[in-house]
Order: structure tokens, then sequence, then C-alpha cells
């Protein structure tokens, strides 16, 4: 089985995510692609409203204010798979201070799973094009909680994902990181140097089908014929 650092849960095998950005629902970012303008990063939750006037006076006074969002998507593949037990979501939490007003949030980051089958991908994927889906209705993970694993402001968190990999058994699962005060930063898939081996994963108890004989056959003649080949060459 495989076991990472700060991982007390071993798993039969580890999938990494085939494609994840995040999405910002703010009139100048709504739609960019995150996933190329800051492919390093994954944002969940209630982030800057830029043009905040709480006084009224004209003047911004940038806040979180619960009227933007970001949301993260993280797809894998689960083609291979004929069973699933337990899956968990991996992902590494960044201690990113903001300089803006910390509202005391009362929901956690989510986990939500894309039912829709819609498609989309790192580079193209924006707020305004993301696929749909229902908040709320398919939160995961104890209630939602953020079971961190070490330091709370930074280090490994987890959420347990099964229900929606037995769900995706033989198919892509598409997960939805979201919150509707809450803010949280992790690493993407593709981190810089310093972040290497903090890629977000899932850990997959399971079994993966095996090669029909006849598949094993062929392949097995073609490795015989290459070499019969190479040998007369």
């Amino acid at each position: 089985g495989f076991c990472f650092a700060d991982q007390a849960y071993s798993f039969n095998f580890v999938e990494y995510a085939i494609d994840d950005a995040f999405t910002d629902s703010f009139h100048e970012y709504y739609d960019k692609t995150k996933g190329t303008i800051n492919p390093t990063r994954l944002w969940a939750g209630a982030t800057v409203n830029q043009e905040a006037d709480p006084d009224g006076d004209g003047v911004y006074d940038p806040m979180i204010d619960g009227t933007e969002f970001t949301r993260s998507f993280l797809k894998f593949d689960l083609g291979a798979y004929e069973t699933i037990g337990l899956s968990r979501l991996y992902l590494y939490l960044i201690n990113d201070t903001w300089t803006y007003n910390d509202i005391p949030p009362t929901s956690d980051i989510r986990v939500s799973m894309l039912i829709s089958g819609e498609e989309w991908n790192e580079d193209t994927i924006t707020w305004q094009n993301a696929p749909e889906f229902v908040m709320g209705t398919t939160v995961i993970s104890d209630s939602g909680k953020v079971k961190t694993v070490g330091d709370p402001a930074q280090g490994w968190v987890y959420w347990d994902v099964s229900s929606f990999a037995q769900a995706a058994v033989g198919e892509q699962m598409t997960l939805i990181l979201s919150s509707e005060d809450n803010f949280r930063i992790f690493y993407s898939s593709e981190p810089e140097a310093v972040a290497i081996g903090k890629e977000p994963y899932l850990g997959v108890n399971g079994t993966k089908a095996v090669p029909e004989p006849a598949t094993l056959l062929l392949f097995g003649s073609g490795l015989a014929g290459f070499a019969f080949k190479k040998r007369n060459s």
C-alpha cells in the first residue's frame, strides 16, 4: 500500500488529479482561466470584493463581504477500477495570510461531486463556463469538516470521498471545493519547486480490472516478436 508523510492511513492506490483549477466570481476574473493565470494554487471559498463600499461614500474598501467567491475543480480518472472502498481526497493547505478583514467562518470547505457529466479542463474553465452543481446537497466529510493532519494553519487536510468515488467507479470523477464564507488556499497539481510532493491526490482502497487472458497473450506475443526482430536485425 501507499502511505505518505503526515498520512496515518495506507491505501492500495494513489491517484493524482488529471485536471485542477480554481474559478473566481469577481467581475474582473469571472471569465479568466485561473488554471493558466494562477496554475500553482487552488482557492476555495469567499474571497475579496475589490469594489466593496460599505460606507456608501463612493470610496472602495476591499473586503471579504460574502459577495464574491472562488471554487476549485479537481478531476480524477477512476476508469480502471472495478470496486472502491475507502477513498480520501488529500490537499496541502497553505498558511496564506490575508490583509483584509477576517470574517469568522460559519461553514467549512465543502466537497461536492459533479454529477452532470459536463466536460471541462484546467486550461479553459472559468467561473462563467464552469459546470453547474448544487452546493450543499452533496456535502460530505463528516458534516463538511476539514480534517487537519498536523499544523491546522498549514499541512495536509483530507475529506472522506468514498461515496463519490464509489458512484464514479469506471469513470472520471470531478470534485468541487466551495464555501459560503470560509476561505482556504491549497497547492495544485502544478506547484512551484518548493512544493513538489504536495500535489492533490486520492488515496483509494479498491480493485482494478485485470487484462483479459487474450489481451495478455497478444501483448506477450508482441513482445516476443519485437525481441525476435531485434535479435535478427
